[in-house]
C-alpha cells in the first residue's frame, strides 16, 4: 500500500514530558517565592499599620493626660491667683489670721484631696501651715530653691522635694505676692506626686510603658513607674529637647536607645501650657509590636505550610507525569502496533479505500483502488482529485469539497469514466476525518457495476411483466364479456326449458340434462364474474357506490344465501348480531359479495356436522369486525399464502376437483375490502379450523 511515511513521535513526547517537568519546577520555585513575598509584603504593611496604630494611640493618650496634668496644676495656680488678688485689694489684711484666704485654700485643698498643702511664707523664709494657721512657723526654708525662684505674677514649678513627714516626693509650686508692705511674701503650694502616680498609672497600656513629667530644664518631677533615684534627677538630651513638641500622631519620634533603661522607644511630649512643663509618653517598641510579632510567627508558620504543600503538590505532579509519561509510551506502542495492523488491514482490505489532504492530494491508497481503477498505487499517490476530470463529471468533485469544509459522512452512487479509462457504476462515502489536527478526506469505493446491470435487467423484467400482466386483465375483461353474451343466452333457454315456458313436456332423462346444463352455465356465469371484478380491479377501474345500511341485515342477507348449500352439506351456520345495531357506509353489493364469499368458503371446507358463526362487533379502534369463524380443515402459513394468491387452490388435485371453483374468492374478497379502506385478518389452525376478519375503518362506520 502506497501512503507517505508515518511520523514516529517516542522521543518528541519524552521532550514534552521533559519540558513538563521543568515547568513544574519553575512553578513551584514561583509559588513558593510568591508565597513568601506576598507574606513578606503583608507584615512590612501590617508592621508599618500596628506601629501606626501604636503612634495613634501613644498620642491621643497624651493629649488626655497633658490635659488632666494642666488642670491639676491650673487649680493650684487660680488658688494662687485668687490670693494674690485678695491681699492686692485688701493690703492690710493678714493672710495667716484672714477667713477668706482661709476659705480660698480649703476649697483648694478639698477640690484637690490630701495631695496638696498650700502654706506662707514670710520675707524672712519661715513658712507657717494654711488653713487654719495658729501663726506659729512650721520651717524656715530661705535657702529652697521654691523661695529663691518664686516671682509675682505667676506660679513657679521648682525641683521636687522629699518629705521627711510624709516619705513622698512633693512638687513646689510658688507664686511672689505683690505686697511691698507686707510680711507675707510668697504662697505656696506642695503637690504630692502620688496624685500625678494615680493618674499616669490610669494611662499606662503596658508594664514598660512610661508616663514622664519633667521641667523644661530636664528635671524629672513625676514618673510612673517611679524607677529608683529617678525623681528630681536632672536629664540632658531628652527627645523633646532634641525635637521639640509632638503636635500630631505623624511627629511621634522612635528613640532608639532610652536613658532611663536603654531600649527602644515611643516617644510623645505634649507641654504643660504656663508653667514651663513637658508631660512625656513612651511605649517601647518591641511592646508596641508584640501583636506583630504574634500574627510574624503565624505568618511564618503558615508560608511554611503553604510551601511545604506547594513542594508535596510539586512532587505529586512530578510523579504524577513520571506515570503518565509510561502510560504515554505504553500506548504510544500500542498506537504503533494499531497503525501497523491498520495499515496491514487497509492494505489487505477488499475494499477500495483511498485518503486525501485538505488540499485534494492522494496521501493514501490500497492496492483494491488501484484494481479499481485500473492504475497503479504509485499513479494514485501522484493524483489531486481537484485536478480529476473523472471527479467533476460525476459529481464526486462537489461531494467531496461539502465534506471537507462541513465534515461529517455523505454517500454518492455515481458512474464515472476513472483517469484509467474504466467505466464504472460506484457507491463512494466521504468521510470528513483529522489526520495531525488537518482535516483529511477519507474515500472508501464501492464497486456496484455488476449489481447495477442486474437491477436495470430486473427492472426491465418487472417492467416487461407489468406490460404483459396488464394485457392479460385487459384480455380477460374483453374475453369475458364475449363469454357472457352466450352464456346468458344459454341460461335464459335453459330457465325457460326447465319451467315448461314452451308449453311441452320433456322426458326425464332430458330435464335431468337441462338443469345440468343450467347449473354449469351458472358456475361459468360466477367464474366469469369473478375474472372480470379482479380484472377491473387490478386495472384501477373498479368504482365503488357507498351508501348506508344496517349491518345486521347486511349480513342476514348474506347468510340467506348460503343458508340452502349449507343445509344440504348438514353445516350449522349461526349469527351474533351487533349490540347496540350499527350502520355501515359501504357499497352494499360489493360487501355482500365479500361476505357470501367468506361464507361459502368456509361451508365449502367445514365437513358435514361442522359450523361456521358470522359474528359483526365494533372494534377497538372506533371501526368494525365481521369475522366469519369455521372448524373445518384449517391452514397453515404457507396455505394461508397460497389462498390469498389469484387461482391458488388447497388441497391435492382429487380434493380441488371435488370442490367448487377456481381460487378466486378470498383474493377477490382481500381486493375489495381494502378498496373500503379496511383489511381482511386470517387465524387459522391445521385440524381446528379458519376465523376471517373484515376489519373496516372508523370512516365506514355511519
Amino acid at each position: 500500500m502506497g501512503q507517505a511515511a508515518p511520523t514516529s513521535r517516542p522521543d518528541a513526547t519524552r521532550a514534552g514530558y521533559r519540558r513538563t517537568r521543568r515547568v513544574v519546577v519553575w512553578l513551584v520555585a514561583a509559588a513558593i517565592a510568591i508565597t513568601w513575598g506576598a507574606t513578606g509584603l503583608w507584615l512590612w504593611s501590617d508592621h508599618d499599620a500596628t506601629l501606626n496604630a501604636g503612634k495613634d494611640s501613644l498620642w491621643r493618650r497624651s493629649v488626655v493626660t497633658a490635659e488632666q496634668t494642666e488642670r491639676l496644676f491650673s487649680v493650684v495656680d487660680m488658688t494662687f491667683a485668687g490670693i494674690a488678688g485678695f491681699l492686692a485689694a485688701n493690703s492690710e489684711a493678714d493672710p495667716l489670721a484672714d477667713s477668706t484666704v482661709d476659705r480660698l485654700v480649703t476649697e483648694c485643698v478639698k477640690l484637690l484631696d490630701s495631695t496638696l498643702n498650700i502654706r506662707m511664707i514670710d520675707s524672712a523664709g519661715i513658712m507657717y501651715m494654711l488653713p487654719e494657721s495658729d501663726g506659729k512657723a512650721a520651717a524656715v526654708v530661705a535657702d529652697r530653691d521654691y523661695f529663691r525662684d518664686a516671682q509675682a505674677g505667676r506660679m513657679i514649678v521648682s525641683q521636687p522635694v522629699f518629705s521627711r513627714i510624709t516619705g513622698e516626693w512633693v512638687i513646689p509650686a510658688s507664686r511672689r505676692l505683690d505686697r511691698p508692705a507686707g510680711r507675707i511674701v510668697i504662697v505656696h503650694a506642695a503637690i504630692h506626686t502620688s496624685r500625678l502616680d494615680r493618674l499616669y498609672e490610669a494611662i499606662r497600656t503596658g508594664p514598660d510603658s512610661s508616663v514622664a513629667l519633667y521641667r523644661n530644664d530636664g528635671t524629672l518631677l513625676a514618673r510612673s513607674p517611679a524607677g529608683d533615684g529617678l525623681i528630681g534627677r536632672k536629664f540632658s538630651n531628652l527627645v523633646f529637647q532634641r525635637l521639640g513638641i509632638t503636635n500630631s500622631p505623624r511627629d511621634v519620634d522612635i528613640v532608639e536607645k532610652s536613658p532611663i533603661d536603654g531600649r527602644a522607644r515611643l516617644v510623645v511630649a505634649r507641654p504643660i501650657k504656663h508653667y514651663d512643663l513637658t508631660l512625656v509618653l513612651t511605649s517601647p517598641v518591641d511592646e508596641v509590636l508584640a501583636p506583630w510579632h504574634q500574627r510574624l510567627t503565624l505568618a511564618g508558620l503558615g508560608a511554611v505550610a503553604v510551601s511545604l504543600m506547594i513542594l508535596g503538590g510539586g512532587a505529586m505532579l512530578w510523579n504524577l507525569l513520571g506515570r503518565l509519561e509510561a502510560v504515554a509510551q505504553t500506548k504510544e506502542s500500542r498506537i504503533r502496533e494499531l497503525s501497523d495492523f491498520n495499515t496491514s488491514v487497509v492494505a489487505h482490505s477488499p475494499l477500495a479505500i483511498a485518503l486525501y489532504g485538505e488540499d485534494g492530494r492522494c496521501v493514501l491508497a490500497n492496492q483494491a483502488t488501484a484494481d479499481l481503477t485500473g492504475g497503479t498505487v504509485g499513479q494514485l499517490l501522484t493524483q489531486n482529485f481537484r485536478d480529476l476530470a473523472s471527479w467533476r463529471s460525476s459529481g464526486m468533485l462537489d461531494v467531496a469539497r461539502d465534506v471537507l469544509a462541513r465534515g461529517g459522512h455523505r454517500r454518492l452512487a455515481t458512474r464515472m469514466l476513472t483517469t484509467f479509462g474504466r467505466r464504472l457504476d460506484i457507491e463512494a462515502d466521504f468521510v470528513a476525518i483529522s489526520v495531525d489536527g488537518r482535516p483529511h478526506l477519507l474515500l472508501v469505493t464501492h464497486d456496484v457495476t455488476h449489481r447495477v446491470a442486474t437491477e436495470r435487467e430486473a427492472r426491465l423484467a418487472r417492467d416487461e411483466a407489468e406490460r404483459a400482466n396488464k394485457a392479460k386483465s385487459a384480455f380477460l375483461a374483453n374475453f369475458s364479456h364475449e363469454l357472457r353474451t352466450p352464456l346468458n343466452a344459454v341460461l335464459g333457454f335453459s330457465d325457460a326449458l326447465l319451467s315448461g315456458a314452451f308449453g311441452e313436456t320433456y322426458p326425464p332423462r332430458c330435464v335431468e340434462y337441462l338443469r345440468h346444463i343450467n347449473e354449469s352455465g351458472q358456475h361459468l356465469l360466477a367464474l366469469i364474474n369473478d375474472i372480470l371484478d379482479i380484472s377491473i380491479i387490478e386495472a384501477g377501474r373498479m368504482e365503488l357506490h357507498p351508501a348506508d345500511m344496517d349491518a345486521g341485515r347486511l349480513c342476514d342477507e348474506a347468510l340467506g344465501m348460503v343458508r340452502p348449500g349449507a343445509d344440504i352439506k348438514g353445516v350449522v351456520l349461526t349469527f351474533e348480531e351487533p349490540v347496540p345495531p350499527m350502520v355501515l357506509h359501504v357499497d352494499g353489493r360489493r360487501m355482500r359479495q365479500v361476505l357470501v364469499n367468506l361464507l361459502a368458503n368456509a361451508v365449502k371446507f367445514t365437513p358435514a356436522g361442522g359450523s361456521v358463526s358470522l359474528r359483526a362487533a365494533r372494534n377497538g379502534d372506533g371501526g368494525m369486525d365481521i369475522a366469519v369463524a369455521d372448524t373445518g380443515i384449517g391452514m397453515d402459513e404457507a396455505g394461508i399464502a397460497k389462498a390469498l394468491t389469484p387461482f391458488g387452490q388447497l388441497g391435492d388435485p382429487f380434493t380441488r376437483r371435488r370442490q367448487d371453483g377456481v381460487g378466486l374468492g378470498l383474493p377477490l374478497s382481500r381486493q375489495l375490502v381494502e378498496l373500503h379502506g379496511g383489511s381482511l385478518l386470517i387465524d387459522s389452525v391445521p385440524g381446528q379450523g379458519t376465523t376471517i376478519t373484515v376489519r373496516l375503518p372508523t370512516a365506514m362506520v355511519a
